[in-house]
């Protein structure tokens, strides 16, 4: 029996049926006519159809709506508990229907033998095909229409809760000025090629302005409308005399860059001389704190020394296994290469134990799931040698099998895997090619983790304990390797931070930024009394690990080294993340061999073993972006993996039985529940005679942005 869900009215409508064009004009607020009949262009057939309300599609749309509204409405100011209990579960709610004048369309793209024939004798490949969703009704028009219920959801709660029904309230994407989003969107993007990132230049505008880059631009204009207006100012300007400066802390939280994109560092400089002049309030001056070998000049003892940041204690167990040295070197829900034997293959950490050997030791046992196409599945792998995986970020991805595949950069759920079961794109191993795709996909996706509070600032901030940081889980307290300066650089986690905020075209943007503590891996000339610094607040992993570069070091004579600060509570954008921090001594005689890592030890030369690494997002030529938010973990495998996998000591998948491909159609969509029960864990399952089209509905952005309901006192954290 179906799950009992309570119908949901929205009352409140800006919905149009049809467009007024001009005085003598007017069309249809939907699809065109030969749209709806279907019109074909080079073989290809483009046709629209109006979804009911007892359609899958358009319940599960309702579903995800009505559940972000009641999360929404849950947090409004004066509702009494009984109110509150009224509200029940987010999933037990439905709208009765979309907003008047607001209908679910499905897009179909199919080809004919002519688009076949088109393309053997023009030599163009003919488009795939493929399955779109789109809401028409919005009042500019039929070009106006959204793609997914994330994307009408911000419209919907503007509809739900604003009693001026004024349009200038709502900040969905087709009630903002669309042209002054592109004037400056081309502005910034033509400023970041001259001058670097656009938030790197926060800092500097204030102080030529002497305000706030916000209440600045309400009085002065957007961006593009700044330059002179700056110039003069700051000819204007008077050097402000130095002074001596107050020693203030970095603080635990502060407000948004004035950002268009998302900036890939955001680091607090620290004023030099020359930056004084236009300073209407001179900074501490702080340099990074010296080494060892300078410590007797005597100016350097006139500068005050950067303070590390104490670590955070881990939270839960899981975090705990991870902090310590020698017992988990992959993480649950991690992506990892496995072998096969004479291959090697790819596949998902979803379970891990420790168990006691012959010898009474502990050593880890991993259970995997390899990743697949869609119809059929391998069953979870038990593995008890460490070495016989390597991290994902140990190796690029290699090109697919099949031919066709090659040139296609669609993620893993806008893929007919139908087709190429039956070969249509060539030969291959269909399984093959499905873990590449697949893996590339959640590279390019993130998940936040373990929820510990928000804070009441110019925008709203959340703060996690992790993060999913494409194939890699990533921990509050544990390094992380950058991208940023020489590529050699840590970052020591403090906190990690979702921010939404409005952009300068007051659109609704999110960023994750990690603040840290920013360190560069560090020689020490050989010279008398010179030894490394002790920094208490380092963690576990990463100070054993320089414990033991440095004793081989000692052994051969050669330099030590140590882990300078350059940097505290800086502040790193998710995008400038290469990955996990990996201990060199643990993972370098995995991935160079025994004997050659016995050699560089011998010689006192045990390199970092980040060299050999790549980062998130090389493998799809995506660096620097923050990528596919998703609310669960499970969701980035898309099908990659069965429908009852589950990450940790939980039940094992069972149902692995290959689909036959010719029963399915079409390109496949992420973990979206079409039809829901109470066994089927509220995701999609796969049967003989359902249709699932390439349509990803994900709420992840906003939903994340409402779901305030388990919020702990981030002052006590």
């Amino acid at each position: 029996m179906g799950r009992v869900r309570y119908p949901l009215d929205v009352r409140n409508s800006d919905g149009k049926s049809s467009i007024r064009r001009s005085a003598s004009k007017q069309t249809d607020n939907r699809p065109t006519k030969a749209q709806l009949t279907g019109s074909m262009k080079n073989g290809v057939v483009n046709r629209y159809k109006e979804l009911q309300l007892d359609h899958p599609t358009s319940k599960e749309w309702r579903r995800k709506l009505a559940g972000m509204l009641v999360r929404e409405l849950r947090q409004k100011p004066g509702l009494s508990e009984d109110q509150k209990k009224e509200l029940k579960q987010d999933n037990d709610w439905i709208l009765a229907k979309f907003p008047e004048n607001y209908t679910l369309y499905e897009h179909s793209r199919v080809n004919t033998p002519k688009a076949k024939e088109s393309s053997e004798v023009n030599e163009v490949k003919a488009s795939k095909p493929r399955r779109d969703i789109w809401l028409y009704g919005h009042p500019s028009g039929p070009k106006s229409r959204f793609k997914n219920p994330a994307e009408f959801f911000p419209h919907l709660l503007w509809l739900a809760t604003d009693d001026t029904k004024d349009d200038a309230n709502c900040w969905c994407k087709w009630c903002v000025p669309d042209s002054t989003y592109v004037r400056e969107a081309k502005f910034v993007e033509a400023w970041e090629k001259s001058n670097g990132p656009w938030s790197a230049w926060t800092e500097k505008l204030e102080a030529v302005v002497g305000m706030k880059l916000d209440e600045w631009q309400k009085s002065n204009g957007p961006p593009s409308e700044w330059g002179k207006k700056l110039d003069v100012l700051h000819r204007q300007r008077k050097p402000a005399k130095p002074e001596e400066p107050p020693v203030k802390k970095e603080p635990y939280s502060q407000g948004p860059s004035n950002t268009h994109k998302f900036p890939m560092v955001v680091i607090q400089k620290r004023p030099t001389s020359a930056d004084t002049p236009v300073k209407p309030v001179p900074k501490a001056q702080v340099t990074p704190s010296p080494s060892p070998a300078l410590s007797q000049n005597p100016q350097s003892r006139t500068q005050l020394p950067l303070l590390s940041t104490p670590i955070r204690p881990p939270r839960n167990s899981e975090q705990a296994a991870d902090a310590q040295c020698n017992m988990f070197l992959y993480r649950l829900g991690e992506v990892v290469w496995f072998t096969r034997g004479t291959a090697w293959g790819l596949a998902v950490i979803i379970n891990r134990r420790l168990f006691k050997d012959q010898r009474h030791q502990d050593r880890p046992e991993y259970t995997c799931q390899p990743l697949s196409h869609p119809f059929n599945h391998p069953p979870p792998i038990k593995m008890m040698n460490e070495d016989g995986f390597r991290p994902w970020l140990a190796w690029s991805a290699p090109t697919p099998l099949h031919a066709d595949l090659k040139t296609i950069n669609s993620p893993y759920n806008q893929i007919d895997w139908g087709a190429v079961v039956r070969g249509h794109y060539g030969e291959g191993d269909a399984e093959v090619d499905g873990s590449i795709f697949a893996a590339k996909t959640i590279d390019g996706s993130y998940t936040p983790v373990e929820l510990l509070g928000t804070a009441t600032t110019p925008t709203m901030e959340r703060y996690y304990n992790g993060i999913y940081s494409g194939g890699e889980k990533i921990w509050v307290g544990e390094p992380v390797r950058l991208r940023i300066n020489t590529g050699k650089e840590i970052l020591v986690i403090n906190q990690i931070i979702e921010r939404f905020f409005r952009g300068p075209d007051n659109a609704m943007m999110e960023d994750i930024q990690l603040v840290g503590d920013l360190y560069s891996f560090t020689k020490i000339p050989i010279e008398a009394g010179n030894i490394p610094p002790n920094n208490p607040h380092l963690p576990v992993r990463l100070r054993e690990d320089l414990n033991y570069r440095n004793r081989a070091a000692t052994l051969t004579n050669n330099q030590p080294s140590y882990w300078r600060l350059l940097e505290p509570l800086a502040r790193v954008s998710l995008g400038a993340v290469k990955g996990r921090w990996y201990e060199s001594r643990v993972l370098l005689p995995i991935l160079h061999g025994q004997d050659n890592f016995a050699n560089s030890f011998r010689k006192g030369d045990v390199k970092d073993v980040g060299e050999w690494m790549n980062g998130r997002g090389d493998s799809t030529g995506t660096m620097n972006q923050l990528g596919s938010k998703y609310n669960d973990r499970l969701d980035a495998f898309g099908l990659a993996v069965p429908m009852s996998t589950r990450i940790g000591p939980v039940a094992i998948p069972q149902n692995t039985f290959p689909v036959d491909p010719a029963l399915m159609a079409g390109p496949m969509t992420s973990r979206v529940p079409v039809a829901q029960n109470e066994n089927d864990g509220g995701r999609q399952q796969i049967s003989g005679n359902q249709q699932v089209g390439n349509q990803e509905v994900n709420d992840a952005d906003i939903s994340e942005l409402v779901n305030l309901d388990q919020i702990d006192d981030w002052a006590g954290v």
